[in-house]
């Protein structure tokens, strides 16, 4: 979970040498990157980490 552009997302996060890819786990959404510049600024934050998610079936 991570906060960027005053929005908190529930993203698949991997740090890599050119910037952080995002995925998510809804194939609706696209995957996309975030550069380092945008990591380093001071409108992104990682929040925590989801570690379990129930929902009805």
């Amino acid at each position: 979970m991570f906060h960027f552009e005053g929005q908190l997302m529930v993203k698949r996060l991997q740090f890599s040498k050119h910037g952080l890819p995002v995925t998510s786990d809804n194939d609706n959404y696209q995957p996309w990157e975030l550069s380092k510049e945008e990591i380093m600024s001071s409108d992104f934050e990682v929040i925590g980490e989801v570690v379990w998610s129930g929902q009805r079936m």
